[in-house]
């Protein structure tokens, strides 16, 4: 029987991170040893479960929460890990968030003092935020108090100062020059 040499790991261009429990990287979940060996999957840890959740409502970044519980046992060492794991809580959490927040700011909308300008403040970001609106776009209509009879056009007060009769109704005849003469 032939003799096959033991496998060496394959180098790549990204170096592993040695862990405190001696492994040389994790690559989506599963640990990777120093001899490129597979060992057993990251678990689930209600301490890092708590850690994320209090970096989200802390409004931490992903990436910042990832680096900031490298300290904890079992701590995922990517962000492909880390959303393997703790993903669906982070979206959990950060969607709980934006959900109380927001049902804040509409209450407040909605059913606050019409003096506070906290309750003007988030009447315009509901505005902004679902109706499309914006301060620019706005157009401040005035009701035109003038009888439509004695209203003239700007076209016939020039007319008028000119001296032509804005009534005068002649066609525009190319050849017809006895006008301008």
């Amino acid at each position: 029987m032939p003799y096959f040499p033991p496998v060496q790991p394959r180098r790549t261009s990204t170096p592993f991170i040695v862990h405190r429990s001696g492994l040389a990287g994790v690559h989506g979940g599963i640990h990777i040893s120093e001899t490129g060996k597979m060992a057993k999957k990251l678990p689930y840890s209600k301490t890092i479960e708590n850690h994320v959740v209090k970096c989200v409502r802390g409004g931490v970044s992903r990436i910042d929460t990832l680096r900031s519980m490298q300290h904890l046992q079992n701590a995922p060492s990517s962000m492909t890990t880390f959303y393997k794991i703790y993903g669906k809580l982070w979206d959990a959490e950060h969607s709980d968030i934006i959900s109380r927040i927001g049902s804040r700011v509409y209450d407040q909308a909605i059913n606050g003092d019409a003096k506070d300008s906290a309750t003007f403040k988030s009447q315009e970001l509901a505005l902004r935020a679902k109706a499309g609106w914006s301060p620019q776009n706005t157009i401040n209509e005035v009701e035109q108090e003038i009888d439509p009879e004695l209203d003239v056009s700007a076209a016939d007060q020039i007319m008028t100062l000119l001296g032509l009769d804005p009534d005068d109704q002649q066609e525009d005849d190319p050849q017809d020059n006895s006008r301008y003469a």
